[in-house]
């Protein structure tokens, strides 16, 4: 018995010890950037109307704009304080890569998006707080690798996600891709098959998404996910994203993997301008190959705008890893350019 407690102890260590291992180990760390203050993410969660009983059917979040002058303010004031520094990441990653809106907005300048500072209206388009049943996880839309670190975190941090019976289940879908998820949870059958309540009985309040189409099938449905491992999935991925310290760490985790590399690439090495950060952070969000590229491309051009201009035109461009369907992007990462300019002063 004793040995059986030693071992389930070690064992316990051990996935503590890998959760702050793989969280942290993404080549972020090593810029020095602190995480973003507490008050601020608070404030950042509030906007986006989360809640810890909020479920992945929001929409229409806004920024409100004395929170975003408090942010470009501090930093300004001091351009070297590392908490401003991470704090500011949260304009992009609200306005570039989750679409969101910023209102009231007589004091901002004309809406690049030209939809007056309004947010998208869908649960199904942008990205969310409580992001779960499409996409990917949270604000960020997390998948892959970084999905597959967020499993090791709750392991560590967070079990109880799903009842004792579930666990193993659950954990099991380690390094399973979103996509691969999606397609076997029911997507991929006609009439799909997806399961509407979660492991207690309560009703995932998220779209019924339809089916999600041959060629994407084709692609995902391999087969070795189920209805019910898509079930198991969504509950405990409902649960984590309910808890404000789940939310602080996925903000953290793309403040690490996403802010702190783009902030170094632009500013610390490159000695250019802050806004620059705004749109290779996005670019980032989508490929650390691109966004090196369009930095590249960009260096030596006169002026910032032109060197955004340049940037937006490799997100779109196959050479560097681009993709033409990245223009529908540019307005969204022109506005967070712009709610910056419209306070740094």
């Amino acid at each position: 018995m004793i040995m059986s407690r030693v071992s389930r102890m070690n064992r316990l260590l051990a996935i503590a010890a890998a959760a702050s291992a793989l969280l942290h180990d993404t080549g972020a760390h090593a810029q020095g950037l602190v995480p973003p203050g507490e008050t601020a993410m608070r404030e950042f969660l509030k906007q986006g109307k989360w809640s810890p009983t909020a479920d992945d059917n929001i929409s229409g979040e806004l920024l409100d704009p004395a929170f975003v002058a408090s942010l470009v303010k501090a930093h300004r004031a001091d351009p070297k304080d590392e908490t401003a520094i991470a704090n500011l990441a949260l304009i992009p990653l609200a306005l570039a890569v989750a679409e969101w809106g910023v209102a009231p907005s007589e004091a901002l300048p004309k809406d690049p998006v030209g939809k007056r500072w309004a947010a998208v209206e869908s649960s199904g388009d942008g990205k969310h707080l409580m992001s779960y049943a499409k996409g990917g996880i949270g604000v960020a839309h997390i998948d892959s690798g970084i999905l597959q670190r967020f499993f090791t975190y709750l392991e560590a941090r967070q079990p109880d996600v799903v009842p004792e019976a579930q666990k193993a289940g659950f954990f099991r879908l380690k390094g399973t891709n979103f996509d691969r998820l999606y397609a076997g949870g029911g997507h991929c059958t006609k009439p799909v098959s997806e399961i509407g309540v979660d492991l207690v009985g309560a009703r995932f309040e998220h779209t019924r998404w339809g089916y999600a189409g041959d060629n994407y099938c084709k692609q995902y449905d391999k087969g070795q996910v189920t209805v019910a491992d898509w079930q198991v999935f969504r509950h405990g991925m409902r649960e984590a994203l309910r808890r404000e310290d789940v939310q602080f760490e996925l903000i953290r985790t793309w403040v690490r993997d996403v802010w702190a590399p783009s902030y170094e690439m632009v500013v610390v090495k490159g000695h250019a301008d802050i806004r620059e950060a705004f749109v290779i952070a996005r670019i980032y969000n989508s490929s650390p190959r691109t966004a090196q590229g369009a930095f590249k491309q960009a260096v030596g051009l006169p002026g910032v705008d032109d060197r955004i201009r340049k940037e937006l035109e490799v997100y779109a461009s196959p050479g560097f890893g681009g993709n033409p369907r990245h223009k529908e992007r540019w307005p969204y990462m022109q506005r967070a350019v712009a709610a910056y300019g419209a306070f740094d002063r």
